[in-house]
């Protein structure tokens, strides 16, 4: 966690240099949909470390869940040291230590081993075996992929169907659908002319008038 004095591109990449330098350049960058995160000097960031860069879909926050859940845990952890007058770092060091669902601890997962904090612990495991862990992992994903799609199935769209976009508030302008991005997320173009891409959620088929 680092805190940023300024939402801008350079602030965010001179954040992240820091952190690649000392773990490693990652593969795979996921991110919102921020200005200062699909801007051109993101864009050269990008490209000058060679990672592969994606961003959620637009209005739609919860194809960033994970990220957004960490945000409001790190948040809730920083007011709580405030108000008590303690170390935050105390706190993220905790809450880097313990264990997820899959049963390894974020700080687990990336040196291989369980960390020490000031709280108490049992013996210390050297080391987690990663093709049982992460099988375990990705069978509670698959499970949880499976309750969604049972609970929350979408009608597909079709090419030139035409749809309203939800706005936060209410269903507004109508929009003819251009092409199925991915899964979920459709590319619509407006009345106007202007492009967008929602996810299927925020969009609501039109009737076809007889």
């Amino acid at each position: 966690v680092v805190k940023l004095k300024h939402s801008t591109s350079e602030e965010v990449y001179r954040k992240l240099k820091p952190i690649f330098y000392k773990y490693e350049i990652p593969t795979t960058v996921r991110t919102d949909n921020g200005p200062q995160l699909i801007g051109k000097d993101f864009v050269n960031f990008k490209e000058e470390f060679g990672f592969k860069h994606i961003t959620s879909y637009p209005k739609y926050p919860l194809s960033n869940g994970l990220a957004e859940c960490g945000v409001k845990t790190v948040k809730r952890l920083l007011k709580k040291a405030i108000h008590f007058g303690e170390d935050p770092q105390i706190g993220l060091l905790n809450y880097r230590a313990t264990a997820l669902e899959g049963g390894a601890s974020p700080e687990e997962l990336l040196f291989g081993r369980q960390i020490r904090t000031k709280l108490p612990q049992l013996e210390l495991k050297q080391f987690h075996n990663d093709r049982k862990l992460h099988k375990k992992c990705r069978g509670k994903k698959d499970k949880r992929k499976t309750m969604i799609k049972i609970q929350k199935k979408l009608k597909t769209l079709k090419i030139a169907d035409h749809v309203r976009i939800w706005n936060e508030a209410t269903w507004e302008d109508d929009a003819k659908v251009l092409r199925l991005v991915s899964k979920r997320p459709y590319e619509v173009k407006m009345q106007k002319g202007l492009l967008l891409r929602r996810n299927g959620r925020h969009l609501l088929k039109v009737p076809k008038q007889t």
